[in-house]
């Protein structure tokens, strides 16, 4: 009768009978043939005389060849089985032909359970490091996505950017931003140059050209704007061209949008893809011309000008007029309350307050005459600056006038008249100047 559960696998049942040998329950003979019965081996076989508690373990060749041998695919418990009966058939063997009369120590079966011990420690020990590879929910650490919202574990400084370029054009510029380049190289990039003309036209790319020509050694300083991720979200660099530095020029990628901006400008006026320079948005400043006796505008009597807002004593607005080929030359076109039955009517004074510094400027050596007046040459170079100091700057112009009549009255009457030039009303001369006279080519 069997002591061990036969249901059991051959592991199970020599770890029971282990126990209940070492627990006292069996005897040596009664452990040797239960073993004998589980490995299908006969009573009276030796076990190999192999001591497991010294340093130096001895390893059995036959043990192996055993495991590696058989011919037909086993299962994990039919090849230890196998391994272990070839193995005590084989020590026992030699054991007899040294010693004949020799006898197995008990300590034999204690070396066929630290086998099996071994054994199970080696399969706990596997499955201890599968387990520590999983979650909770089964699925195993490198299968879980990385999310912002795991703050525990991950922060925002951490995320390390995608070195995957968006577009093209910033691999370009970002190789660019790491190594030394010139100005005419940049330019001469197929990528750039290519960018360049599909936005702003061939001739706006060779005048480009042209005007960089004397700037071949000077130097790109690329600068990069990023979020607060990391990631790169423009390209952009501004520098003045030399020798002349009146020219200035400008370059901007947005790498979200895909968009090349290019800037040349000329003492801050802008070029346009067609060649004209750009006016300044928000700018008061209209183009006309003076008219023959017909009403007719004379093509070649062009001017610009600006209107004042009100008129403190005149309906009529006032103008300041530049005409083209006397840029430096300012002058008023009027419609002042001239005394109609006087003898004479004269301009006394010609006074300007700047609003924003409160100081009062008044004008002197100018021509004057009934529909528009003259300014010299130093008080045109006062208005044409205060035109261009501010955005936002406010200025009046009072006109003074006496007017006398020999026949009617005995007293000299005075009139005068204030026009106003609020919040930048006249603001941005100069740009005016290079937008409706001059082109870059």
């Amino acid at each position: 009768m069997a002591i061990t559960d036969k249901n059991k696998s051959t592991i199970e049942r020599l770890k029971e009978l282990s126990v209940l040998y070492e627990a006292g329950a069996l005897t040596q003979e009664e452990m040797d043939a239960e073993k004998a019965e589980i490995l299908n081996s006969k009573p009276d076989q030796k076990e190999p005389n192999v001591d497991f508690d010294t340093d130096d373990t001895p390893i059995d060749d036959n043990l192996n060849d055993a495991l590696k041998e058989s011919p037909v695919q086993k299962t994990s418990e039919e090849e230890v089985e196998e391994a272990l009966v070839s193995h005590e058939s084989t020590d026992t063997a030699n054991d007899s032909a040294t010693d004949k009369t020799a006898v197995a120590p008990p300590k034999a079966s204690i070396s066929v359970r630290k086998i099996i011990i071994a054994l199970l420690i080696i399969i706990a020990i596997a499955l201890i490091v599968a387990l520590c590879g999983k979650h909770d929910d089964g699925t195993t650490t490198a299968n879980i996505p990385l999310s912002v919202d795991d703050t525990d574990s991950v922060s925002v400084e951490e995320i390390v950017p995608d070195v995957t370029y968006i577009t093209g054009m910033q691999e370009v510029l970002e190789k660019v931003s790491t190594t030394t380049t010139n100005l005419t190289e940049f330019f001469d990039m197929p990528e750039i140059a290519n960018a360049i003309q599909n936005v702003y036209g061939l001739d706006y790319y060779k005048f480009l050209k042209q005007t960089i020509n004397s700037n071949k050694n000077v130097h790109l300083d690329m600068e990069k704007t990023t979020d607060n991720y990391g990631y790169v979200e423009s390209y952009s660099f501004f520098l003045p061209l030399e020798p002349d530095t009146r020219w200035q020029l400008g370059f901007a990628y947005d790498v979200a949008a895909d968009n090349t901006i290019v800037s040349l400008s000329f003492n801050g006026n802008e070029v346009n893809p067609d060649g004209s320079f750009a006016l300044t948005k928000g700018s008061n400043w209209k183009l006309d011309y003076e008219r023959d006796e017909f009403g007719d505008p004379i093509k070649d009597e062009v001017f610009i000008y600006v209107e004042s807002k009100t008129g403190t004593f005149s309906a009529d607005d006032m103008k300041i007029v530049i005409k083209k080929g006397k840029e430096g030359q300012v002058m008023f076109y009027y419609d002042l309350p001239w005394h109609k039955y006087s003898d004479v009517n004269k301009l006394t004074s010609i006074k300007v307050k700047n609003k924003d510094d409160g100081s009062v400027h008044e004008l002197s050596d100018y021509n004057y005459f009934e529909e528009y007046c003259i300014l010299s040459e130093n008080d045109s170079r006062y208005i044409r600056k205060l035109c261009d100091s501010d955005p936002t700057t406010s200025f009046s112009i009072r006109f003074d006038i006496s007017s006398y009549d020999f026949n009617i009255f005995t007293d000299t009457e005075y009139e005068y008249a204030v026009y106003d030039f609020n919040d930048g009303r006249a603001y941005g001369l100069n740009n005016a100047i290079a937008h409706y006279f001059y082109r870059a080519y």
